[in-house]
């Protein structure tokens, strides 16, 4: 037996749940890109600082080696955590084979208005093989929180000895000197 008016309410909870999904901010989403070589983990950065969301960039092989710097300048909205690890045991690297190349550039440029709340999480990377450049991985991320966690940083002849070059606000520092309650936290992370 059909209850009057069942197919009015069916249609009307088939609509509502059709306008939810298109109504929710795609803040509420994430953003999973896997890469195995320089091009596509230069491509997931370029997706990543203009996709509005919260992204993570898994590299899935031992070794990239990069033949010029990889960045990520976020769009003024992408105002979204940034994650870059490996799920390869014992982490993966970005080799620049002796080349003076930057091998990671984080940056967010568009102050004055800051990226509070942001996060970028750089995790289980080795750093290494920059000669003669200066920086292995330079941060410059405006206003946001960092975390560097089990990297090394290994075989860089950087005019900052140790490749990791971090810029917070006006202040540069390379004893990453915190500022405006923003902070650069290194765990676990070897240096030679």
């Amino acid at each position: 037996m059909s209850i009057p008016g069942s197919g009015y309410y069916r249609a009307a909870l088939v609509f509502l749940s059709f306008l939810s999904l298109v109504i929710v901010p795609s803040a509420g989403f994430a953003a999973d890109h896997d890469v195995y070589d320089e091009s596509q983990l230069q491509a997931a950065l370029t997706t990543a600082q203009a996709n509005e969301q919260e992204d993570t960039i898994t590299i899935k092989v031992a070794v990239i080696n990069v033949t010029s710097t990889l960045t990520y300048d976020p769009i003024a909205a992408e105002k979204f955590n940034l994650t870059i690890t490996s799920d390869v045991p014992g982490g993966s690297t970005l080799d620049g084979g002796g080349s003076s190349t930057t091998l990671l550039e984080i940056a967010y440029y568009h102050y004055p208005e800051p990226d509070d709340g942001v996060s970028y999480n750089i995790s289980n990377l080795t750093f290494q093989g920059v000669n003669g450049g200066d920086y292995a991985l330079y941060l410059y991320p405006y206003q946001a929180d960092m975390v560097i966690d089990g990297c090394s940083f290994l075989r860089n002849n950087t005019e900052y000895a140790s490749g990791l070059s971090q810029f917070l606000g006006t202040n540069f520092s390379s004893q990453h000197r915190l500022q405006r309650q923003h902070q650069l936290r290194r765990q676990r992370c070897v240096y030679t």
